[in-house]
């Protein structure tokens, strides 16, 4: 099995100063996130 590369999306919101992780992780389940125009259902997204 191949690891992705990168680091979850919810620790890289938090690093740009835009929330905490787990704020993050809320956001992304209440949908408020998108990424490359497509709304994240999951904070188990690496970028």
């Amino acid at each position: 099995m191949s690891e992705e590369k990168g680091e979850r999306i919810a620790k890289v919101m938090a690093r740009a100063g835009l929330c905490s992780r787990r704020d993050a992780e809320a956001w992304i389940a209440a949908g408020r996130v998108r990424l490359n125009g497509t709304v994240l259902t999951s904070p188990a997204q690496n970028v």
